[in-house]
């Protein structure tokens, strides 16, 4: 596919202000401009806070109350004194409404869980602590994967590159042989055909070379998206793959994640389950109220402290289906975690081998780069000697274009199987 008028325009316009840079600086870039970093960090940051409220459990609670209230209706006292004045028709008997009908207050409280038998608040806490572990194991994936994608992104920008390079080599080749072949026909030593049969070589190479610089813009611009400038890159190709993997994995971040949100569950579920023990809390209250009291109509200043012991009994059946809900939570979790480590598994087992095998081919094809150039001068001398034809020459070319195109196509394989592998580990940096 020959590279589009749009593609050819974007050529000059991300080559300017290019710099050329190192997989590991443009993976850190990436980690500090890319959005992804970022919403990691933010979730982490979430997470701790969440931490930080669950402690506040410990702390009391202080709050002001004002009110205002009519009532009614109100009491009445009655007393009957026995004593009948001189002139009445009976005893006198003293009738009035205690306190007053509209009322107002305003008063300071405070409140403290003294006494936790079940451990709620310990085991909340504990809950957000696992949280912000897994928030930490989900980040490090996030990071993971950016990292990831840059490294795919730069070894394809590096592998169009090689291909260009390989391609050029190519060109001068067949250049060279065009050259050949109209000296040889004009010496009356070869045919017409043989010089078509060189043009048609060279006009393949030409378009594979344009193909490829239109390659080179789209994996430069994915770069660039995920870097944040344009980049251009600065490792060859055959030193993106690292060295080989160690005997012990690090503990892929999807599972460390899962088994830290299980565990995260498995606390919420404690916690949940320790509302069946009594608490204890203390009060205390100071203010002014009008009237003071319910049998008074002056204002004044009031207050009162006391004790408060709750024992739950029963509450709808709401805390055993809750930690039924919680422990199946944590199982899923904790099957998940299962699922993940075995994927992760086979995705290491992959990896390795594929860059293994990616490494095995690079010797391989670098050795069949030395035979072709032997193959090739051997071929151009036998056609200047007469005791060949350009066909087994064009042959030669091609085995040599080929085994240069092995050799860059093995180090990308590899590149991309290092990649894989450093992302099944969580690895970033």
């Amino acid at each position: 596919m020959l590279a589009c008028p749009i593609t050819l325009l974007l050529l000059p316009a991300l080559a300017l202000a290019q710099s050329p840079l190192g997989l590991d600086d443009a993976v850190e870039r990436a980690l500090r401009h890319h959005p992804a970093h970022r919403a990691g960090t933010l979730a982490v940051d979430a997470a701790q806070a969440g931490v930080d409220r669950a402690g506040s459990a410990w702390l009391p609670r202080v709050q002001a109350v004002g009110s205002v209230a009519a009532r009614g209706p109100l009491p009445s006292l009655v007393i009957d004194t026995g004593i009948t004045p001189p002139g009445a028709a009976g005893p006198l008997v003293i009738d009035r409404e205690l306190g007053q009908r509209h009322t107002a207050s305003l008063s300071l409280e405070v409140g403290w869980r003294a006494l936790d038998l079940g451990g709620a608040r310990s085991a909340l806490q504990a809950a957000a602590e696992a949280g912000v572990r897994a928030a930490e194991h989900d980040a490090r994936g996030r990071d993971a994967d950016l990292a990831w994608a840059v490294r795919q992104s730069y070894a394809a920008a590096a592998w169009f590159d090689a291909l260009v390079q390989v391609t050029d080599q190519g060109i001068a080749t067949a250049t060279q042989a065009v050259t050949d072949a109209k000296a040889r026909e004009a010496a009356g030593m070869g045919a017409a055909v043989g010089v078509a049969a060189a043009h048609s070589r060279l006009a393949d190479l030409q378009a594979r070379r344009a193909e490829a610089q239109a390659g080179q813009v789209q994996a430069r611009a994915t770069l660039a998206v995920l870097v944040g400038e344009p980049v251009e890159p600065r490792d060859p190709l055959d030193a993106l793959a690292g060295a080989a993997p160690q005997a012990e994995a690090a503990v892929p971040p999807t599972v460390a994640a899962a088994r830290a949100a299980a565990q995260a569950t498995a606390l919420q579920r404690d916690a949940v389950d320790a509302t069946f023990w009594p608490t204890l809390d203390l009060q205390a209250s100071g203010g002014w109220a009008d009237p003071r009291t319910f049998v008074e109509t002056e204002s004044g200043l009031t207050w009162q402290v006391g004790a408060r012991l709750v024992l739950p009994l029963f509450d709808g059946d709401q805390r055993r289906r809750h930690v039924r809900q919680l422990d199946l939570q944590r199982q899923g979790l904790e099957a998940g975690a299962d699922a993940a480590a075995a994927q992760a598994e086979a995705s290491r087992a992959e990896a390795d081998a594929r860059l293994a095998a990616a490494r095995t081919t690079v010797t391989a094809a670098q050795a069949r780069v030395q035979a072709a150039q032997t193959y090739l001068a051997a071929a151009r001398a036998a056609l200047g000697a007469g005791t060949t034809t350009r066909l087994d020459q064009q042959r030669a070319e091609d085995g040599l274009d080929a085994a240069r195109l092995g050799v860059a196509k093995a180090h990308f394989d590899a590149a991309r199987a290092w990649a894989d592998r450093l992302r099944v580990d969580g690895v970033s940096r």
